[in-house]
């Protein structure tokens, strides 16, 4: 299962996720398939949904969801106004 197909119910079991070793079973145990950027990123100790420290290019939101994007990388889609953006903060229309 990709990250963007994860339930609300599995979203908030993976916030009660506190260390690296608890993120990572909680991956192996829902199968997820996850992009190297993705799991470093959870992997590496960032709340799920909040590591972009500059949040979202438009509105400033720091909540997003993973998108397929340009060339079949995943970008980010703000949860708060929808814009597509990257890890550099560049803007997807």
């Amino acid at each position: 299962m990709r990250i963007e197909d994860m339930t609300s119910e599995q979203v908030e079991k993976a916030k009660e996720c506190e260390t690296t070793e608890q993120r990572l079973a909680f991956i192996k145990e829902n199968g997820l398939e996850l992009s190297d950027e993705q799991l470093d990123t959870i992997a590496g100790g960032a709340a799920w949904s909040e590591d972009y420290e500059g949040g979202c290019p438009s509105c400033k939101c720091v909540t997003y969801s993973f998108v397929d994007g340009p060339r079949g990388v995943y970008i980010r889609k703000c949860d708060q106004c929808g814009c597509r953006y990257d890890e550099n903060g560049t803007i997807y229309e």
